[in-house]
């Protein structure tokens, strides 16, 4: 189940990162924990200040921790921002192939499930300032991170999709002669910037348009988009 972005609370610190021996049991049961309470800070504080403006200091006094202990963990800033990252994106994806129901499910229920799953996260505040300032500041100033960010994000949110299509084909219900990988690129890729523009931006201001309807008229015409021929036979397993 995904966790939020927010960071627990800072606490003091342990033995641990004091350098001092705590009790074996108790130490292996922070040791275990610390990674994931690095990532909730990095990204709570990544999200407050942007990529540019976050330091270790800032992640450290977050997770109530010393900067020397993140370095026992990471490399680097952006090391533990990348890793944050595919931790988060790793609930997410476990939630959108939760979202989109068993694989017996018909092609259109599942992908209506996973675009409304997907759009609720879309709507949020701090998807909107991560699309808009986090990724652009990130593209510019570390590409390279930007790119392994896209791996994990971006192409795995788009294989959740494809193999959906792939397997209507198989079934029946999803038109043969259509590019699955192209398609789910369409999807999610379409869909992150609709809301986007349209809920993070100044455009509804000028050109108002209710979201429920620009949600579900996106994804109606994707759906019958995809839908087969039904003259045409089946593709063979």
């Amino acid at each position: 189940m995904e966790q939020s972005f927010s960071a627990p609370s800072a606490n003091p610190e342990t033995e641990e990162d004091r350098g001092q021996v705590a009790p074996e049991s108790k130490w292996h049961r922070r040791a275990a924990n610390r990674p994931e309470e690095l990532f909730q800070a990095a990204l709570a504080v990544v999200l407050e200040k942007g990529y540019r403006a976050t330091r270790l200091e800032d992640i450290a006094h977050h997770a109530g921790v010393t900067k020397p202990l993140i370095y026992h963990y990471f490399k680097d800033k952006d090391d533990l921002v990348f890793k944050s990252l595919e931790w988060k994106i790793g609930q997410i994806l476990d939630d959108m192939r939760s979202e989109s129901g068993p694989s017996e499910a018909g092609t259109n229920e599942r992908l209506r499930k996973l675009f409304e799953y997907s759009w609720a996260r879309w709507r949020r505040t701090e998807f909107g300032f991560f699309h808009g300032t986090i990724l652009f500041e990130m593209r510019l100033e570390n590409p390279e991170l930007f790119r392994k960010w896209t791996e994990v994000s971006l192409v795995q949110r788009w294989k959740v999709v494809e193999d959906i299509l792939r397997a209507g084909q198989l079934r029946g219900d999803v038109r043969n002669d259509l590019d699955a990988a192209a398609a789910a690129r369409f999807l999610i890729s379409g869909g992150i910037q609709l809301a986007w523009l349209h809920l993070h931006t100044a455009i509804p201001e000028f050109a108002p348009c209710r979201e429920k309807t620009l949600r579900e008229t996106a994804l109606n015409i994707f759906l019958r988009g995809i839908e087969p021929d039904r003259t045409e036979p089946a593709a063979n397993p």
